[in-house]
């Protein structure tokens, strides 16, 4: 889902980085965010990723449900310092 609508954006000429780690954490209470008219699930390693609580609702991959850390970029790697 994300892929086709960052293609229908690029078609657009819509230029965005959205987060999309924020769309498959969900919103408030664990409910699922519409991006485009589509409904997102909520995943519970997002919502561990955004140091959110784990909502009852959030899917749970089977086996191991880990997710990617925070990679810090050039861009911000020296924010935090100061």
């Amino acid at each position: 889902m994300i892929e086709s609508i960052m293609e229908a954006w690029q078609r657009r000429g819509v230029s965005t980085r959205r987060n999309w780690w924020h769309v498959l954490a969900g919103g408030t209470n664990g409910r699922p965010l519409h991006v485009e008219g589509k409904e997102f699930p909520v995943f519970a390693s997002a919502q561990a990723r955004q140091g959110k609580a784990i909502a009852p609702s959030a899917i749970k991959v089977a086996g191991d449900d880990t997710c990617p850390p925070v990679r810090e970029t050039g861009r911000w790697k020296d924010w935090a310092e100061g």
